[in-house]
């Protein structure tokens, strides 16, 4: 079996609240609608936070990208893991519904 390591920057949750461990992608989406806490956002919307891409890792944590590239590198989220656009796409490409993903601290 063929396995493919990477490193990228990210952004992660603020207060701890991005989970550790292994995760199996669940769903991928190219040009996502934000669904959250304080409503609903178009997937053309410019105020949609997450992106062209998204790769739910479940229990609503994913992977994304962002309108934000300086968050990156930082704790600032809801959980998720935030991605350079470029970097998404790249992520988007490699992984499959089933794949395995690790996040580590």
């Amino acid at each position: 079996m063929y396995e493919e390591y990477r490193q990228f920057t990210v952004g992660i949750g603020k207060d701890g609240s991005t989970p550790l461990g292994s995760f199996t992608v669940k769903n991928k989406q190219v040009d996502p609608t934000y669904y959250g806490p304080d409503g609903v956002i178009d997937h053309d919307d410019p105020a949609n936070p997450l992106g062209e891409y998204w790769i739910d890792i479940g229990d609503s944590y994913g992977i994304h990208g962002t309108i934000d590239p300086g968050s990156i590198g930082a704790s600032e989220s809801r959980g998720c893991i935030r991605m350079h656009n470029d970097d998404v796409a790249a992520v988007f490409d490699l992984l499959g519904i089933g794949s395995t993903v690790t996040i580590l601290e």
